[in-house]
């Protein structure tokens, strides 16, 4: 039996209904379940997993202040999901941008939490 890696992001939310509504709307994400004080103590919120099958999922927990962090999300089209968002009215931070791992912007959700939607590219000269 093969077992594949899961992975998990802890993303704090003052309101986790309104961040789950923002991660299944804009960014592709279903609502995988619910987190709660029967879990994980001082943990509850939302589990939301993405669309495209691969085992990355994100807790949406719920604290008070919120901190801000930069999240990382693969896509296989960024030009696509940057001109989709801007039609939804979800404000990008800038146009995207060539880096060293491939196309990327950067959108917001309410609590301030930054979203980077890559579509990773190799550059390499291999042929």
């Amino acid at each position: 039996m093969v077992t594949e890696e899961l992975t998990y992001a802890d993303v704090y939310v003052k309101e986790p209904q309104k961040a789950l509504l923002f991660m299944t709307q804009y960014l592709g994400f279903f609502n995988y379940g619910t987190l709660s004080e029967m879990d994980k103590p001082g943990r509850h919120g939302f589990l939301v997993k993405n669309k495209w099958g691969n085992n990355f999922f994100i807790a949406l927990l719920q604290r008070g202040d919120s901190p801000q962090q930069a999240l990382t999300i693969n896509t296989d089209d960024c030009l696509r999901d940057y001109y989709r968002l801007g039609q939804a009215g979800v404000k990008c931070e800038g146009m995207p941008r060539y880096t060293s791992c491939g196309l990327e912007f950067t959108v917001a959700d309410q609590n301030g939490n930054k979203y980077i939607l890559l579509e990773q590219r190799d550059y390499s000269d291999e042929e």
